[in-house]
């Protein structure tokens, strides 16, 4: 990450907070440069791992306040089976056993837990990206069960959140925000999983803020995005005071700037157009405008805008070791 911008960790720490992260994704290893001024970060083998860090680092005595940031990986392929969810039970002896070709290619097996994994090789080529190609044809009943073994570690991950709202609210009051990376698509527009592109199943996801200024049940219809949070609670801590955050959009007040979201492809993927070419897509008011080379679709005048985001490129810091590229090729992101 470029070092001449303040991560929101080293903005807390420098007010006097303790700062801690503790993870069950590995992109969120220390070495990997993602948690840069966190006082102590660690990453747990599974989310109840990460629940009794996190537990833990609540329950030390310590009289700064506190920023905790914590991430839990259930709801993310591999989808196992979880004993005892009536989504993932439906779905028990097919996956077990493998049932025709498409479980067949997908299943996987990995410490005891069983699951299907969209990632796998099908004939050479990632069985995600030979669905996008329409190479590959995931019918509605197989890719049901994506879906339903989906939902069913999201009650994991459901599990995981009660318990450490509950840790959080007997040791202190405070801030709390949940929200998401990224959400999944399960055959929206040709993709399954979230990676290549920026279509909604993979942008819209839940954000839920309690704090001081928030209205307890208000719903919120005013457009935001993750990096939102960021003023949002610098501003909340008196830190730092913001133009425009999350206070403002529960309020009904617009964002100032567009939203931007950016997806970047593998380098097999040459050969699926719907991910070879670069997209800029960009919505307002309801309008919305894509562009892709001498393409353009939706609204014109967003569309023009649209591709001027498509052109733009994000240049690599250089600053990651070999270790952590190698890293990141094991995870699929080179």
């Amino acid at each position: 990450m470029r070092r001449d911008l303040p991560t929101l960790a080293e903005r807390f720490d420098g007010a006097g907070y303790r700062t801690v992260s503790v993870a069950t994704n590995k992109l969120l290893d220390p070495d990997m440069g993602l948690v840069r001024g966190f006082e102590a970060a660690s990453v747990e083998a599974s989310d109840a791992d990460t629940v009794r860090v996190a537990d833990a680092a609540l329950a030390v005595d310590d009289e700064r306040p506190l920023l905790l940031f914590v991430n839990l990986a259930s709801a993310h392929a591999p989808y196992n089976l979880v004993e005892g969810v009536p989504f993932s039970d439906a779905h028990k002896e097919r996956v077990l056993s493998g049932d025709g070709e498409i479980l067949s290619a997908l299943r996987v097996e990995l410490d005891g837990e069983v699951g299907v994994d969209p990632s796998q090789e099908c004939g050479g080529l990632r069985c995600d990206l030979q669905h996008s190609a329409g190479t590959l044809i995931i019918d509605d009943a197989d890719m049901q069960v994506l879906r339903d073994l989906y939902d069913a570690n999201l009650v994991l991950v459901d599990n995981a959140l009660k318990a450490l709202i509950a840790a959080w609210t007997s040791e202190r009051g405070g801030v709390v925000v949940v929200t998401a990376d990224h959400g999944e698509a399960f055959g929206e527009h040709g993709v399954v999983q979230h990676r290549l592109v920026t279509v909604p199943a993979t942008v819209r996801v839940p954000l839920v803020a309690v704090g001081p200024g928030f209205e307890a049940g208000t719903r919120c219809k005013t457009s935001v995005m993750v990096g939102d949070i960021y003023p949002t609670l610098l501003g909340l801590a008196g830190i730092d005071e913001a133009a425009w955050d999350l206070l403002d959009a529960a309020a009904g007040t617009p964002r100032p700037e567009r939203i931007e979201a950016a997806a970047w492809p593998f380098p097999d993927t040459a050969h699926v157009p719907l991910v070879s070419q670069r997209w800029g897509y960009v919505a307002q008011d309801g309008r919305w405008g894509a562009a892709s080379g001498e393409r353009r679709l939706g609204d014109p005048a967003l569309a023009e805008e649209a591709a001027s985001v498509g052109a733009e490129s994000a240049e690599g810091s250089g600053m990651l070791g070999g270790a952590g590229l190698e890293r990141l090729r094991a995870l699929g992101y080179l």
